[in-house]
C-alpha cells in the first residue's frame, strides 16, 4: 500500500513538473499577494502575457462555481461572485469619506396599500459621503495551446508599470476563484489570441415566443431569491407588469451575486 501511494505521489509530481516546463510559468498559489513585482521577474518588460488557470478539469467545483459550467474553447464570461474580489470585480466598490459631514441621501423602500399592490417609496436618510469606484469588470476565457489543452485566461496584459494595480487585481481575482494561476506568454506555447469567435456567455437567452406570467414566474422566483426577502414582491410585481405586454424576447443573467449584495 505505501509503495502504490508513493508511485502515485511521484507520477503527480512528475506531471507538475512537466507542466511548469512546458509552459514556463511562474505559478501563484495562496488566497491572496500584496505585492506582484516578484511574480512578473522572469517577464521583460513590454512583454504581452496573460494569468491562467492551467489543467481546469482539475479544478472542477471551482470552475463551475466561478461560472463555466462546461469548459469549450473561445467562450467568454463575467465570473460568479464568489467573495470580496469577484464582488468588487462586477460591481466596484466605494471610497467612505468619514472626515467630511454627512449627506442625506435616498434608498428605496416599498409599501403594501390595501388592495395588497406594492409601491416604491424613498427613504431618506443620512451617510458620509462617498466616491464610487466602477467595477474593473474583467472576464475570463477558455483558450486552448497548441496541444489543444484547455486554459482559463485573462485578457492580454503588458508588463509596465501602469499595469501592476489591474495586474495584481486579476491575480487576486484568479486566486479567489481557483486558489492558484500562473503567468503565461506566446513562449510558453499558448498563443494570445482566440481561435474563434468569442461567444460572451453573461445572458442566457430563452428560446423565441410569447412569455406571460405564467411561464416566467418560476424562471423569476430562481433569479430574485438572491434579493433582500422584503424587495421580492415588488420585484415580483414589476415583472408581472412587464410580461403583460406579451414580450417575445427573454434574456437571463448568467452571472451569480449573493444574496443581499444589492445597494442603495
Amino acid at each position: 500500500m505505501y509503495s502504490i501511494a508513493r508511485d502515485s505521489y511521484k507520477i503527480i509530481i512528475e506531471l507538475q513538473i512537466s507542466i511548469i516546463k512546458k509552459y514556463n510559468v511562474m505559478k501563484i498559489q495562496g488566497r491572496r499577494i500584496r505585492n506582484i513585482d516578484k511574480y512578473l521577474l522572469d517577464i521583460p518588460d513590454r512583454t504581452t502575457f496573460r494569468i491562467a488557470l492551467i489543467n481546469p478539469s482539475d479544478f472542477r467545483s471551482k470552475v463551475s462555481d466561478a461560472g463555466f459550467d462546461e469548459l469549450i474553447p473561445d467562450v467568454q464570461m463575467l465570473p460568479n461572485i464568489v467573495g470580496n474580489k469577484s464582488k468588487f470585480n462586477a460591481e466596484g466598490g466605494f471610497i467612505v469619506h468619514r472626515d467630511r459631514q454627512k449627506e442625506r441621501v435616498y434608498r428605496d423602500g416599498f409599501i403594501k396599500d390595501w388592495h395588497g399592490n406594492y409601491h416604491t417609496v424613498e427613504i431618506p436618510y443620512f451617510r458620509y459621503p462617498r466616491t464610487e469606484i466602477p467595477p474593473p469588470s474583467v472576464e475570463l476565457s477558455i483558450a486552448q495551446d497548441r496541444d489543444n489543452n484547455l486554459l482559463i485566461v485573462s485578457p492580454e496584459f503588458i508588463k509596465g508599470e501602469s499595469n501592476l494595480v489591474d495586474i495584481l487585481h486579476v491575480v487576486n481575482l484568479f486566486l479567489e476563484l481557483f486558489g492558484e494561476c500562473d503567468t503565461v506568454s506566446s513562449d510558453d506555447n499558448i498563443p494570445l489570441y482566440q481561435n474563434g469567435i468569442v461567444r460572451r456567455l453573461n445572458w442566457t437567452v430563452l428560446p423565441k415566443g410569447e412569455y406571460p406570467w405564467a411561464r416566467l414566474r418560476n424562471d423569476v422566483d430562481l433569479l430574485i431569491e438572491n434579493i433582500k426577502e422584503s424587495y421580492q414582491p415588488i420585484v415580483r410585481q414589476r415583472f408581472e407588469i412587464i410580461t403583460s405586454f406579451n414580450p417575445n424576447f427573454v434574456a437571463i443573467g448568467s452571472v451569480i451575486f449573493p444574496k443581499n449584495s444589492y445597494r442603495y
